[in-house]
């Protein structure tokens, strides 16, 4: 249990709690926990995050790990990352989720092309096509200068303000007027 507010892992229970997956031991040990409130009860880690609201509603904060759902489908952030970052156009790469204008979720990969080289969209989709399902190949490619990381060394929010991305000539893109003034050079 956490304080109310504290992010922390959605753990469920009751009586609708399975006590194991079916001939996955090792699974069924990592996710189904011995209850420490009701003798002989199970809980399951979900492997998503939330916390309590202050108005007593939970709060989904995402997954734990790089599971993303999109329009039904369960993807691997990683698997996606992986498959992008074997191609010769990119250095580097970070995908996640985003809302769309009418709030539809969409696949976004975040890329650091290869020095040299121009971001071509159509051309990482032929190169995904080859490797992934269709519905785990990004919506949209953003060419960035570089990821961005926190000071722990994770890659960082690559949507917020003051992040260097390029423009479609691979150069970098000016930046808008609200992230100079975020940066003090406005």
């Amino acid at each position: 249990p956490v304080p109310s507010g504290v992010e922390g892992e959605i753990v469920i229970g009751g009586d609708g709690v399975a006590f194991g997956y079916r001939g996955q031991k090792a699974l069924t040990e990592q996710r189904f926990l011995a209850d420490p409130f009701h003798d002989g009860a199970r809980l399951y880690r979900t492997g998503d995050l939330g916390r309590w609201l202050p108005n007593g509603r939970l709060e989904h904060l995402g997954r734990l790990d790089t599971q993303l759902k999109i329009r039904g489908y369960r993807i691997e952030a990683g698997d996606v990352e992986y498959n992008l970052a074997i191609s010769p156009e990119v250095s580097e790469v970070a995908v996640s989720k985003r809302a769309g204008p009418q709030g539809d979720e969409r696949l976004v990969a975040f890329v650091v092309p290869e020095q040299g080289r121009e971001l071509d969209p159509m051309s990482l989709r032929r190169h995904m096509r080859e490797r992934v399902p269709g519905y785990m190949i990004p919506q949209h490619f953003v060419a960035l200068v570089r990821l961005p990381l926190t000071p722990n060394l994770k890659v960082d929010d690559p949507r917020r303000p003051g992040v260097e991305r390029l423009d479609r000539r691979g150069a970098q893109a000016v930046p808008t007027p609200t992230e100079s003034a975020l940066r003090g050079a406005g």
